[in-house]
């Protein structure tokens, strides 16, 4: 597949070469596989959801971003964060941290800083945590913030496949996640 690229297009990706040179080293590139991955987050985070090729980005709809590990999965929604942030800036948080906070303040503290939050979340690591008694705290938070009404969106990162995901938590939870989130392979 060829990919169009536009002028608007090139300096997004000059700026996230830029702001990652900056972060990460002068070592940092972009590589070619995750142009067409960058193609799709930076239309769907300028709002641009019905150009040529994004067909099935849905703006009202949050991002799993799915990938090997290693693959810069956190690394591109970081930077495209940074480089969209007036418009939807969400904190970027590890899956494994959120579930030692739980371990340490239990499950009130859960609700207060992550559920009944008004913030938007990028879940990083998710199928990371570990899951006991048949449950995940992360899923909890999820399926929590999908009921919200308010429209938060909620985006995850993981190393998980689809076939992974649903045998750790189940084909409900998977059509649960098909139905609400863009489906973003890196």
């Amino acid at each position: 597949m060829t990919l169009s690229i536009t002028t608007p297009f090139l300096i997004i990706l000059k700026q996230i070469q830029k702001r990652g040179k900056l972060i990460y080293g002068s070592e940092f590139r972009l590589n070619r596989n995750v142009i067409k991955t960058i193609t799709h987050l930076s239309r769907y985070f300028s709002n641009d959801c019905t150009s040529k090729g994004t067909s099935k980005i849905n703006p009202h709809k949050g991002i799993l971003l799915i990938g090997k590990p290693e693959s810069g999965k956190t690394t591109l929604m970081y930077l495209l964060n940074f480089l969209f942030k007036t418009r939807n800036t969400y904190q970027l948080k590890s899956c494994l941290e959120i579930d030692n906070y739980y371990k340490k303040y239990g499950l009130l503290a859960i609700q207060e800083k992550f559920i009944e939050s008004k913030k938007r979340y990028c879940l990083d690591d998710f199928g990371l945590e570990k899951i006991t008694e048949n449950t995940s705290i992360i899923k909890l938070i999820i399926e929590a913030k999908l009921k919200d009404s308010t429209g938060i969106k909620l985006h995850l990162i993981t190393s998980l496949s689809l076939k992974e995901i649903r045998k750790n938590y189940g084909s409900p939870f998977v059509k649960t996640l098909e139905k609400n989130f863009n489906i973003i392979n890196l």
